[in-house]
């Protein structure tokens, strides 16, 4: 069973081997039938830009209405004779890959599942139905991952892929040259040029940062880098593929992790790495260092540990003894009481049916783990308050045009949708890099928070619930500010 879990509010999707009963020894026809059927694709979550693959859940008329959100798993039936071996999800949109074709389904409007030999007057923002990606290597896929919006492809001759949003350097091209990366016509889409001997076996997206893992257990990184998710000591864009440095270099790496912009490394030894951001005590064991510049082992004392995930604001591991563990922010499964646990915390074993387990999985506010009898459990949060926040201000804008655009574009909610609270703002200064920066935020409110469907920043905690957020503020400023929009909030309610 393979469990995938991002970007949009609570989506995730998985494949179930099913089982078959035959009353006589089957031919080799039927078994070779049977193996095609041997896997199904089911889906649940946000269904409204097609990214479960399932037409009739956005076709007005034909479900009596669209139905953006399915609480239930659904079958994909679509897949039903594809073999599908391996699941990605990203922004409003899904990949799904058997062992040599590539599919995609739901939101396109930055190529995400455009693939090759594309042309704009092809091109269309959504597909509703599983849609077959055509790249240039048409050997065997061996992994698969999908970032905010663009994705990396794998295969067995070592080639690696990327199409998409090409903004940050993503997808291995200077985003001066492209800001997105789809194959032409007149010009084929390019494999990811990695600097190694060893082939790449392993590739994974967190939001905007891309990282390939070779035979050999090395770590390349390249995307955007302003949070150090690229480990090597430098900040900023960084198109071109590098090794990760630090504790993890000379180590051979077998599995990476991380939804957003705190990354872990897990060694054949069973050793974590960790760098990237770290706000609310993800490095553990009492690192209160906010940002990790480079590659940091984490001195657990917890048994080899054999599955490793982060959220946005927590970590997750299992060890080979099938225990879990847990730390940093928010809900990490140990109830509404926990709001921060710097040191590891075991979740009993009764909550998974006092199975072992055997593997973990993170996304931006979620985690989710698979027993040895492939039970799935899942947890995470839903927020209907929000803090307004201005990031990056493009050319003529002003800051609260900026806000507004990004509220549109990374968390799919339009102005009328909110109840916006132009009174109450701040602006927090600081110095990252040895450089002055300031962020403004604005205060904003989802009129009607049972009919949006929320998508999810590229930083979560930009839209956390405003009472938690004000009990996990890892420094002053923050926490002064969030007190004071509570402030507000109060006076506002009375």
């Amino acid at each position: 069973m393979l469990v995938s879990s991002r970007g949009l509010r609570r989506k995730f999707v998985w494949t179930e081997a099913a089982n078959f009963a035959t009353k006589a020894a089957p031919t080799a026809a039927e078994l070779k039938r049977k193996q095609r059927t041997s896997l199904s694709v089911y889906g649940c979550g946000l269904a409204a830009t097609g990214a479960l693959g399932i037409a009739k859940f956005v076709m007005p008329g034909v479900n009596k209405g669209i139905q953006s959100e399915v609480v239930f798993p659904r079958r994909v039936q679509y897949f039903n004779i594809r073999d599908i071996r391996r699941i990605s999800c990203g922004f409003g949109f899904s990949l799904f890959a058997s062992a040599d074709k590539l599919y995609g389904s739901g939101l396109n409007n930055l190529w995400q599942i455009a693939g090759h030999f594309h042309t704009e007057a092809t091109g269309q923002e959504y597909y509703i139905s599983p849609k077959r990606i055509t790249l240039p290597n048409e050997g065997k896929i061996v992994s698969i991952s999908s970032g905010r919006a663009h994705s990396l492809v794998a295969f067995k001759d070592g080639s690696v892929y990327a199409f998409g949003d090409n903004n940050h350097g993503q997808c291995g091209v200077d985003p001066e040259q492209r800001k997105t990366l789809v194959g032409q016509m007149e010009e084929r889409l390019p494999s990811i040029e990695i600097p190694s001997t060893s082939k790449a076996v392993t590739v994974h997206c967190s939001l905007d940062t891309s990282f390939v893992l070779t035979e050999s257990g090395e770590v390349f990184a390249f995307g955007l880098n302003e949070d150090s998710q690229c480990a090597n000591g430098r900040y900023g864009i960084q198109p071109l593929p590098a090794k990760i440095l630090g504790d993890a270099e000379g180590e051979r790496i077998i599995g990476i992790a991380g939804s957003t912009d705190t990354i872990m490394a897990l060694s054949d030894r069973g050793d974590v790495f960790i760098w990237g951001q770290s706000e609310y005590g993800q490095a553990g064991m009492g690192n209160t260092q906010i940002q990790l510049k480079y590659s940091t082992r984490i001195p657990l004392s917890l048994g080899k540990i054999t599955s490793i995930g982060s959220t946005a604001f927590g970590c997750i591991i299992a060890n080979e003894q099938g225990e879990v563990y847990v730390w940093g922010a928010g809900i990490v499964g140990m109830g509404p009481n926990m709001q921060k646990t710097e040191k590891p915390v075991k979740l009993d074993q009764p909550l998974f049916e006092n199975r072992k387990v055997h593997r973990v999985y993170a996304g931006n506010c979620a985690m989710a783990v698979i027993n040895d009898e492939d039970r799935a459990f899942i947890w995470g949060q839903n927020r209907l308050f929000f803090i307004l926040v201005k990031r990056h201000v493009d050319p003529g804008e002003d800051e609260w045009i900026a806000a507004l655009r990004e509220t549109k574009e990374e968390a799919g909610i339009d102005s009328k949708e909110l109840d916006i609270h132009k009174d109450c703002h701040e602006t927090l200064r600081y110095t990252a890099h040895n450089k002055p920066k300031s962020v403004k935020y604005w205060l904003a409110r989802l009129k009607n928070p049972e009919d949006v469907q929320l998508s999810h920043e590229h930083q979560n905690h930009m839209w956390a619930e405003l009472d938690e957020a004000v009990g996990i503020a890892d420094y002053a400023e923050m926490g002064a500010l969030l007190k004071k929009f509570a402030t507000y909030i109060k006076e506002q309610n009375k």
